[in-house]
């Protein structure tokens, strides 16, 4: 059972515009050569890893990319979630200092909810 979790509502991926040369281009080498072997092997590409590379490169290829867009956020969920936290963070015994020590250093989110937020 995961020990943290958050509840940022409903969200339908929307297709955009996938990366241009420029955007590919400032992405790590570590991460292209990733996407490049990626699309290799999907999809089941005969050229080298190094002309996808090109490919790419040259802004003959592109990256897909989508948008999640916030279609709902359920109050009633969401405080029934954080209810719920609230007693099994009281039944549970003290937590050891280190775990104290890690939320100093990284308070809690916003309790807003995303859709809020982006209003």
């Amino acid at each position: 059972m995961p020990k943290d979790y958050q509840y940022l509502g409903v969200y339908t991926a929307v297709r955009v515009a996938g990366l241009n040369v420029e955007e590919w281009k400032s992405l790590s080498d570590e991460v292209k050569t990733s996407y490049v072997n990626t699309t290799k092997e999907k999809n089941k590409d005969p050229r080298s890893i190094d002309a996808i590379r090109v490919a790419y490169d040259r802004g003959e290829l592109s990256v897909p990319c989508a948008r999640l867009q916030c279609t709902g956020f359920d109050e009633s969920l969401y405080h029934a979630l954080v209810a719920a936290h609230s007693t099994l963070s009281s039944s549970r015994p003290p937590r050891n200092k280190r775990r104290r020590e890690d939320e100093e250093d990284n308070p809690p989110r916003s309790k807003a909810g995303p859709c809020e937020l982006l209003r």
